[in-house]
């Protein structure tokens, strides 16, 4: 239905987008032979998104894909950092003009939408990694009022530790599933816009025992983080 709603005609199958972000992987590297049959290679793919995450773990052999195990948080994404963020600035607002404002600024959807794009903006300011802070200005944020702070990695980072530790049950699961420990896996491929968070990173890099002091964590993101499932 979804198919024809769109215009697409002549669909013959859907395929998970797990498996197609597997598949765009492996196919280049299969027709440059970089898979052997006697020792399958292991790949375990992290895909997080704006609104979930999941990881996959997948074993490839010449002209062969298999998925191993897929675990799921579907209610973990760039989305509840954002969230998390725009909570804190409404705090931080309504402390500054207590007893000045005419309401909540958490209950006026305008005032939280402002709230939210800024959110979005202080956080891929401080994704990168040696970024220490964000500032963020309002203005007539609510009430006529204009709002102006700074947010501080540290402060962020302590901000976000509930959401991180969620990180690593769907990882665990997957690799409990597969019947495989972190140091069977070849590579750990990350796609999404959420995986350029630096403290996602070097969380997930811990979990799996990396080396977070390597480049990118010790993680892998040689395809597109935005496209990989589409192509």
């Amino acid at each position: 239905v979804g198919c024809e709603i769109a215009g697409i005609k002549g669909v013959q199958r859907l395929m998970h987008e797990n498996t197609a972000t597997a598949l765009a992987y492996g196919i280049f590297k299969d027709i440059r032979k970089e898979f052997t049959k006697d020792k399958p290679t292991n790949v375990m793919f992290i895909d997080f998104g704006c609104t979930s995450y999941s990881v996959s773990i997948c074993a490839f052999e010449p002209g062969k894909l298999t998925v191993k195990s897929s675990h799921f948080d579907q209610e973990l994404g760039g989305r509840d950092f954002d969230l998390l963020i725009a909570t804190w600035l409404a705090g931080e607002f309504e402390a500054k003009y207590k007893g000045k404002l005419s309401g909540k600024p958490a209950e006026r959807p305008k005032t939280m939408n402002k709230l939210i794009a800024a959110a979005e903006k202080a956080k891929k300011t401080l994704s990168p990694a040696g970024v220490k802070e964000a500032r963020i200005n309002l203005e007539c944020l609510m009430d006529d009022l204009d709002f102006g702070t700074t947010l501080k990695a540290d402060k962020y980072e302590e901000m976000c530790a509930p959401l991180l530790a969620r990180l690593e049950g769907p990882v665990k699961r997957a690799l409990e599933e597969a019947s495989l420990q972190a140091s069977d896996l070849v590579s750990v491929e990350i796609v999404g816009g959420s995986t350029r968070i630096g403290c996602v990173k070097r969380t997930l890099a811990g979990i799996l025992g990396l080396d977070a002091s390597a480049t990118n964590n010790g993680l892998s993101s040689t395809m597109n983080a935005d496209e990989a499932v589409s192509r």
